[in-house]
């Protein structure tokens, strides 16, 4: 018979109680489930003025830009606790957005998350340009979609935040540097 540590079994369902609150007061705040998508979203709406859609489920975008240089134009939004370089982006017969926006925590090594943590905190921003990336990645990469492999070139030049990279065109003020300061969890 399996020896069941109820101990160990009894302290994580506590964490998960505690948990689950914090939850239902992040999903009071931004008006969704608090999964890190929504979160992210929330985010994109407060920072980077993105009038999100109706529905979170909307195919190609998660919303558009409201302001400057990119008003109107379709953004999607990405939250990746970590950054591995890689980019869950629509497949080829999919419709695309015009931008990806993609706030992640610490650039990590692939490799094992064992003993890791990963907290939902926003170490970088980076917007792509849809358009110009699937053209570069179609001659380079087997398949566009789910976890694209990216290049450390292009990541480094659609850096937003903390500095700019060389191919961006949004340049951030100074309340939305402050605004992500307070999101990276130092």
């Amino acid at each position: 018979m399996r020896l069941i540590d109820k101990d160990a079994i009894a302290h994580l369902a506590d964490l998960l109680r505690e948990r689950n609150r914090v939850d239902e007061r992040i999903a009071g705040l931004i008006g969704r489930p608090a999964h890190t998508g929504h979160v992210g979203e929330w985010i994109a709406a407060r920072i980077f003025g993105v009038k999100l859609n109706d529905s979170a489920i909307r195919p190609g975008s998660d919303g558009r830009f409201s302001e400057p240089p990119f008003a109107g134009r379709t953004v999607n939004v990405k939250l990746y606790t970590t950054r591995t370089n890689v980019l869950d982006m629509k497949e080829l017969d999919q419709p695309h957005p015009d931008f990806y926006l993609v706030m992640t925590g610490p650039k990590v090594p692939a490799g094992s998350s064992r003993d890791c943590t990963h907290p939902i905190v926003i170490r970088e921003v980076f917007l792509f340009e849809a358009g110009p990336l699937v053209e570069r990645l179609k001659g380079r990469v087997k398949g566009i979609g789910t976890s694209t492999s990216v290049t450390e070139k292009e990541w480094e030049d659609a850096r937003i935040y903390p500095v700019s990279g060389e191919a961006v065109e949004m340049q951030l003020c100074p309340d939305q540097v402050a605004a992500l300061a307070l999101l990276r969890g130092d």
